[in-house]
């Protein structure tokens, strides 16, 4: 069987195929790349690649961490072993810069398919500042009107595809001070900058979507993708002042990227055809009898059981009559993969908690987000009901295998070096809430399919009103749903 993959000058049109039966492999499957000037190379045998029209770029994660600091990655018999800097979950990112003779310079994504402009400069004056920002709408006007390395197809991309890009080599800024920085992006290929501390965040370095929604309050928001700090969240799309405005990159290519392919197993396993993977139908939430092999949806966390201010000055407390109904802390989310492959989980041995990329990949990106009873995910999976810090009903956070690490690891102050890898980022598949002072409650402050952080154990921190700029809540235990290679 043969796969083609043709790449023109400055584009490379990816011709998306599945092969049939690809649960096996044999020594004269073939793969052909057509490169530019026409020549080919073929791949035979085992390394004969599949494509996938969802091919996950990896996140690009080296180092492994423990609830603190870097540590040595740890052995199968060790805590915190499975975590993303020990394996490459997807293809190795990959990039291809592309120059025409009038000097227009794209960036293929060798995994992806994606073609992208290589800078979200502007106004050719040289330099990447907040004069090249555009609000959302005359972002996506401004790709569909492009004219650039001869090709007139751009598009402002979604937020799946621009995260394709996310790079967790990154470190997330303690300061103002540059030197330690590196973006969330491959800046070997891509050019970049940090807001400018003189009228913005140093963090404010995010970029246009097409991805809009109405949150529950009633907000116009947009999930922009920021390479500064790595993170997703909504923005509010108007301010007091004028419309928020953001980096732009366009693309074109495989616009098609970012479509998933999911089928019911029938045996509680769902696999997504288009990324490779196969997710466990159900999360950590769910019980699971290992005699009979049946799982049953519960009732998840009560987070109003959370007590960060206990008068006794014992630290968090979690409410006697309580318990933590599947929601976990980072390190116990390793020890929970390791219980489920001991049990041979729905006739499997080598589940794994996702990267962050591979989380990301499932979700569901739609204006129902102003819905309080929707869940970000397919409805092919089931996703456990929990109860927010308002009492109300509402979907979890789930944690990747992927450390946020800072850059505190150069710093000079005791507490920022000895904490720089203490947080783990997650998605929100329920409501990304922060608390609202004023409303004296908790709301939306970044939409369902929010990526962002939570500390892996407590740190001592009161944190019943939020934390951060938006007041973010912070958990600390949350979900784990299981995923697997399907080959």
């Amino acid at each position: 069987m043969k796969i083609q993959t043709k790449l023109t000058q400055v584009s490379m049109l990816v011709m998306l195929l599945i092969m049939g039966g690809c649960g096996s492999s044999s020594s004269d499957e073939t793969t052909e790349l057509t490169v530019t000037d026409g020549t080919s190379e073929t791949i035979e045998g085992e390394d004969a690649a599949t494509v996938y029209s969802y091919a996950i770029a990896d996140s690009a994660q080296s180092l492994c961490y423990d609830n603190n600091i870097e540590l040595a990655c740890p052995a199968s018999s060790e805590d915190f072993y499975g975590q993303d800097g020990q394996t490459v979950n997807g293809s190795e990112q990959s990039y291809t810069t592309n120059v025409t003779d009038d000097g227009d310079i794209t960036v293929t994504d060798n995994v992806t398919g994606i073609i992208w402009t290589q800078s979200p400069e502007m106004n050719n004056d040289g330099e990447i500042t907040s004069d090249d920002k555009l609000s959302s709408s005359a972002a996506a006007s401004y790709c569909e009107a492009l004219d650039y390395a001869g090709q007139t197809d751009w598009q402002l991309p979604n937020v799946k595809q621009l995260y394709s890009l996310m790079n967790f080599q990154g470190t997330d800024p303690t300061s103002d001070d540059l030197t330690y920085l590196q973006p969330f992006i491959d800046w070997n290929y891509f050019a970049f900058a940090y807001g400018s501390t003189d009228n913005e965040r140093i963090i404010d370095s995010q970029y246009a979507t097409t991805s809009t929604f109405t949150n529950g309050e009633g907000t116009s928001m947009m999930f922009g993708v920021n390479f500064a700090d790595g993170r997703i969240k909504g923005y509010e799309e108007e301010f007091f002042n004028g419309d928020k405005t953001y980096f732009v990159m366009c693309m074109r290519g495989n616009t098609s990227y970012a479509t998933n392919d999911f089928i019911d197993n029938g045996d509680h396993t769902i696999t997504d055809n288009a990324t490779n993977l196969m997710w466990a139908q159900s999360d950590s939430g769910a019980d699971y009898d290992e005699t009979t092999g049946t799982v049953t949806e519960s009732a998840g966390f009560d987070y109003t059981k959370l007590d960060w201010t206990d008068a006794d000055g014992n630290g968090l407390i979690i409410a006697d009559d309580t318990d933590l109904a599947g929601a976990m802390l980072w390190q116990d989310a390793f020890a929970y993969v390791k219980a489920m492959n001991a049990a041979n989980y729905l006739g499997y041995s080598d589940w794994r908690l996702p990267n962050i990329k591979e989380l990301h990949s499932l979700v569901e990106y739609t204006e129902k987000l102003a819905d309080t009873d929707y869940a970000v995910i397919d409805d092919v999976f089931n996703i456990t009901t929990i109860t927010d810090e308002n009492g109300e009903a509402d979907y979890g956070l789930y944690w990747s295998s992927t450390t946020h690490a800072t850059d505190g690891a150069y710093s000079d102050d005791t507490e920022l070096n000895t904490t720089y890898g203490n947080a783990a980022s997650y998605v929100a598949f329920g409501k990304a809430l922060g608390y609202d002072s004023d409303a004296g409650r908790w709301v939306d402050v970044h939409g369902a399919g929010a990526q962002r952080s939570d500390p892996k154990v407590w740190d001592g921190e009161d944190y019943s009103g939020g934390y951060g700029p938006q007041y973010d809540s912070v958990r600390i235990y949350n979900y784990v749903r299981l995923v697997r290679d399907v080959n």
